[in-house]
This record gives C-alpha cells, structure tokens and sequence, in this order.
C-alpha cells in the first residue's frame, strides 16, 4: 500500500500527479495529500499537528483515507480475502480447542443444568 503524506502550502497550481488536494480560504492554505513529493514550499504536517486543522480540513482528510483505503481494497480484493479466510479457519480452530468436551471432558463445576464453567487457557 502506498504511503501518503500531508502537506501545508500556498494557493498555487498544483502538479497533476497530485490528486488529493484542499484550500482553505479563511486560513489562506492549501493542504494536500500525496504519495509524491510534494511541490516546493510545502511542509510537511505532523501527526502531532492534526489537531490544529479545521473540522473541514478534517472531514476532507478523513474523506481521502475512507477513498484511499476504497481502491486498495477494490485493486487487492483477491488477496485480502484470501487472509480474511485464514484468519477465519484460524480462529474457527482456536475456538473449537477451547470448546469443552461434551462428555465430561472439563472438570468444572456445574452451575445450572447442562452449563458447566471450565477455566480454559485463552493464550493462542
């Protein structure tokens, strides 16, 4: 997956290969988000930083990671499911060992009829 930075700059026409971009007009700045490098005097914004931006500037954020995220699921669907289905397969195993046996395979006590409390170790 590829790695994409904010920046803060200036109005100014942008590079093409820059497809994320948003400007402010109160602040007067222009935030984009790129895998690139960005233009000559961008900075670089720190997430330490973020919580200075704007509920706009925010929700135009999030928006680029919700479509970001949306594509490398779209362009990789076949390889993340094939994970999703180990991970699945995995944990359906887990949770079978540590399932009580159901003729007297756990020595736990017997609170009401039929329900038997086990202590189980849960390290996977």
């Amino acid at each position: 997956m590829k790695t994409y930075t904010l920046y803060v700059g200036r109005y100014q026409k942008l590079p093409e290969d820059i497809r994320y971009s948003f400007y402010d007009a109160e602040a007067k700045e222009l935030l984009i988000l790129t895998e690139n490098d960005p233009p000559r005097d961008f900075i670089f914004v720190p997430d330490s930083h973020l919580s200075f931006l704007t509920k706009s500037e925010r929700e135009w954020l999030f928006a680029c990671k919700l479509k970001i995220n949306a594509e490398f699921v779209k362009n990789n669907e076949k390889e993340l499911t094939e994970y999703a289905e180990v991970f699945l397969d995995t944990l359906e195993t887990a949770l079978n060992e540590l399932e009580p046996k159901k003729k007297g395979g756990c020595d736990g006590e017997k609170r009401k009829e039929n329900e038997l409390v086990c202590s189980v170790d849960t390290k996977i």
